[in-house]
């Protein structure tokens, strides 16, 4: 969704802002080379609940199939093998990256 998420560069953080400006950041000191797909995709994770929120639409991204409207699905595993994952059975969706619409 275009427009939906702006990256910005603080002096400490890289923070993603919704469409007013409120969103969450990932401090500069936490990124490390083994950590930094990791902690990416749960702030982009995070910066699209809270906009989608922000606009009166369901805040459920990425939607669990098993489960729809109930929970996303959350991100699991390292840097060299991320899965979407069910919360509640820990059933493995997908691989981060390759989730179809």
């Amino acid at each position: 969704m275009p427009g939906l998420i702006e990256v910005i560069e603080t002096d400490n953080a890289f923070v993603l802002l919704d469409s007013d400006g409120h969103g969450p950041g990932v401090p500069f000191e936490w990124v490390t080379a083994d950590r930094l797909p990791l902690l990416v995709t749960e702030t982009v994770q995070e910066a699209a609940i809270e906009a989608l929120w922000r606009m009166g639409r369901s805040a459920v991204w990425p939607v669990c199939p098993d489960h729809p409207k109930t929970h996303p699905l959350q991100v699991r595993g390292d840097a060299s093998h991320l899965m979407w994952v069910c919360p509640n059975s820990g059933r493995q969706v997908a691989r981060v990256g390759r989730l179809s619409p």
